[in-house]
């Protein structure tokens, strides 16, 4: 049933002329909810769209490669909305509503969270290193919300950002709702991203909810594992080897973790893993390398590291 507040009227029959009026009340922008309307017809080919934000129309518009037309209160954009409908629940947003016959007002609504970390802020922080394998992850966005990406947004309101931000509540209700083996355009799951963050707890609670602890990047190939000996993050070695974490996969560059903690210079990184796998000591990379041979000579503990693996 419609509710007064919620009447989309339309002086003509073209979406790109008409004079559209959605009340300013149904259009919140504050509070739990936030609430998206799209009007149109099963057998039309564009979209009225109410509500967005302005980061999230451009999105739209991004997406499909159509600049939105403005009408009162909204866009117009020339694609059916049964892909507007679906690329908005790549936003979080879900169906909970329609009325009409011939045209159709969808009623469309996300959960709201206050942002926990500035992007700016949080591509800095991951950034002072590189990743370690060919592939970009999601954390590197740098662009202005009016310039992001409907990936960079879905990113931002994913389990990774989620986990990034080690924000365990916010990760708690994404595997309640299915997202524990959501990846990211690269490959990359909520594991992969804690354990390089260093967040113990939550790759305690995503291990413990199931994730698999040898999920690898679409083509960089590296695993959680991999990660975390990169940056030195020695109990979530430990945590990730305890659960059956396999230490002898190798990413693309046929590197071990215990390859991306030596040429690192991470001393007890090393120590672990070999005590773990010693298997791991003569594995060679794609080039041949072993991991003794990465070591860098300007690394403070190259002798410790080098009577390691000598030992």
């Amino acid at each position: 049933m419609e509710s007064p507040n919620s009447t989309v009227t339309t002086n003509q029959n073209s979406l790109t002329n008409n004079v559209v009026t959605v009340p300013i009340p149904i259009l919140p922008t504050e509070g739990t909810y936030a609430y998206v309307f799209v009007k149109g017809s099963l057998y039309a080919r564009d979209s009225a769209i109410f509500g967005c934000s302005t980061d999230e129309t451009q999105a739209l518009s991004k997406r499909f490669q159509i600049s939105s037309i403005p009408v009162d209160n909204g866009v117009v954009i020339k694609v059916a909305p049964s892909l507007i409908i679906n690329s908005l629940a790549q936003l979080g947003y879900k169906v909970i509503s329609s009325t009409g016959e011939t045209e159709v007002v969808w009623t469309l609504q996300r959960e709201l969270r206050p942002r926990a970390t500035d992007v700016k802020k949080m591509s800095a922080a991951f950034h002072d290193q590189p990743h370690g394998d060919h592939h970009q992850c999601n954390c590197s966005s740098a662009s202005t919300p009016a310039t992001q990406s409907l990936d960079e947004l879905e990113f931002e309101r994913g389990i990774w950002t989620a986990a990034i931000d080690n924000d365990s509540a916010k990760v708690r209700t994404l595997i309640g709702r299915g997202h524990l083996c959501d990846r990211d355009n690269s490959g990359y799951t909520a594991l992969h991203y804690a354990a390089r963050a260093g967040h113990l707890e939550i790759c305690r609670m995503l291990l413990e909810a199931g994730i698999g602890v040898n999920e690898r990047t679409h083509g960089g190939g590296a695993t959680a594992l991999h990660r975390a000996a990169m940056m030195g993050r020695e109990p979530i070695l430990k945590l990730l080897l305890a659960h059956k974490a396999d230490a002898l996969l190798q990413d693309s560059d046929g590197k071990t973790a215990l390859h991306r903690a030596a040429e690192k210079g991470h001393l007890e990184s090393c120590r672990i893993l070999l005590q773990h796998g010693p298997a791991a000591k003569s594995t060679p990379d794609s080039k041949g390398h072993r991991p003794a041979e990465s070591i860098s000579e300007s690394s403070p503990q190259y002798e410790q590291l080098r009577a390691l693996f000598n030992a």
